[in-house]
């Protein structure tokens, strides 16, 4: 495929390091990598992946400009899929729309998510994902994440999956998702509020030594609620659920980790007292300024989640 920057205006006086994709640029057909660039997406920009290919930006500041009305838009088309990857990047991102992503196909490493964040800082206004046909709609990998608002609907598997990265969550919206709205591993930082219905696996899910405070979490016909596991630290201030098989569970799953911590400080539902053998023994879980007190090893509450009983394996 022709440079986009081939397709440019040659009158244009922007500077060499600039790369910008706009209007004029239709899809994407074969993998494209941008590197050490000033790298913008320009209000308007509507682009579609064609024969599987990713877009890969590295080491560069992105700018991506949409507004409300008008969101930067990329998704795949013509019955193929695509994948983003942003590394070792600062993103500004305003208002984008990704539509049918799946994981890139790269022979040197395993990528799982539709729009994979690695090793850079992102703030964001609002991003919008759908369709997502990949493990993870979103990866972030040893980032720093700042957003506002995150939209997650009718996803394949996991909705937001983060690896040793620090977030900052105004809003969290899950829809319609075939695993977890929120998987966590080593991961830390502090939500305001996540909005999850039709949760087929875990609306939240902690793990490997993440720590995370949320102010509101509401969970309506989903199949489990909050899970601890692996030295991970959970702290709700307001948690309101409806129709879910399992509201609280706290356990070791890897051997090597030390027990979970839950603590719920206002709930108006009592379904999690008859439900302790989702808590194990050894897991600290304080709701309602009442300590639980659990009655399954962790090796039980474990063996019945991830399809098993309850849940879904993971869709790959």
């Amino acid at each position: 495929m022709r440079s986009i920057n081939n397709k440019l205006d040659e009158k244009s006086s922007l500077r060499k390091k600039d790369y910008i994709f706009s209007s004029k640029i239709k899809s994407i057909s074969e993998n494209l990598t941008i590197d050490n660039k000033q790298v913008l997406f320009e209000n308007g920009t509507d682009i579609c992946f064609k024969n599987n290919s990713f877009l890969h930006i590295k080491n560069s500041t992105i700018n991506i400009k949409g507004t409300d009305k008008i969101p930067i838009k990329i998704k795949s088309c013509n019955n193929s899929t695509g994948s983003i990857i942003f590394e070792n990047s600062k993103i500004n991102l305003n208002y984008l729309s990704l539509n049918s992503l799946s994981s890139p196909e790269i022979n040197t490493r395993n990528l799982y998510g539709g729009l994979n964040i690695i090793n850079s800082d992102m703030k964001a206004n609002k991003l919008d994902v759908q369709d997502s046909k990949s493990e993870d709609a979103v990866n972030f990998i040893n980032s720093n994440i700042n957003i506002d608002r995150l939209d997650l609907k009718t996803i394949q598997s996991d909705a937001l999956d983060s690896d040793f990265s620090r977030l900052q969550i105004n809003s969290l919206i899950c829809h319609d998702i075939g695993n977890d709205c929120l998987d966590l591993s080593y991961s830390n930082g502090d939500i305001s509020n996540i909005y999850a219905d039709n949760i087929k696996d875990k609306v939240v899910s902690l793990g490997e030594k993440s720590n995370i405070s949320i102010l509101s979490v509401e969970a309506y016909d989903s199949e489990i609620g909050l899970v601890a596991k692996d030295q991970s630290i959970l702290n709700i201030n307001l948690y309101k659920f409806n129709d879910l098989k399992i509201p609280v569970s706290a356990y070791i799953k890897k051997q090597e980790y030390g027990p979970p911590s839950i603590i719920i400080n206002n709930t108006s539902s009592n379904k999690y007292l008859n439900q302790l053998n989702f808590i194990s023994k050894d897991s600290s879980v304080l709701i309602n300024g009442k300590v639980i007190k659990g009655i399954s090893d962790s090796s039980e509450v474990s063996e019945m989640f991830y399809g098993n009983i309850f849940g879904v394996k993971t869709k790959r």
